[in-house]
């Protein structure tokens, strides 16, 4: 039988291309349908996931800061002196790489 194409620009409606295309269009739809599901299951796995992630920090992070109150609570001298020694070393290194570490203080500059 040969395929006669219509003025309306399709061909008739018993033929074969017809049903190719309309098997194509059902595979396409059930493909996206599929797509579809996929990317939800895998949204909702994530957006668990991400769930238990900040759960499981946030228990992390109270922890840790329980910790060390207790800790800077028992000898707190310890601590103070630490973070005193990295400001020191901290500050050091800042007046070296600005150049204010020269000859002259600070204060006789700005006299002029």
């Amino acid at each position: 039988m040969a395929r006669r194409y219509s003025p309306g620009g399709s061909f008739r409606q018993g033929s074969k291309v017809k049903e190719a295309v309309e098997l194509v269009y059902k595979a396409a739809r059930e493909k996206k349908r599929h797509i579809y599901e996929t990317l939800e299951n895998g949204c909702e796995k994530l957006w668990h996931a991400t769930e238990d992630a900040i759960h499981s920090g946030e228990k992390k992070i109270r922890d840790t800061s329980s910790r060390v109150n207790e800790k800077v609570h028992e000898d707190p001298w310890t601590y103070v002196f630490t973070a005193a020694a990295i400001f020191f070393a901290v500050g050091s290194l800042l007046c070296t790489r600005t150049g204010m570490s020269e000859e002259k203080p600070f204060h006789e500059e700005n006299r002029r």
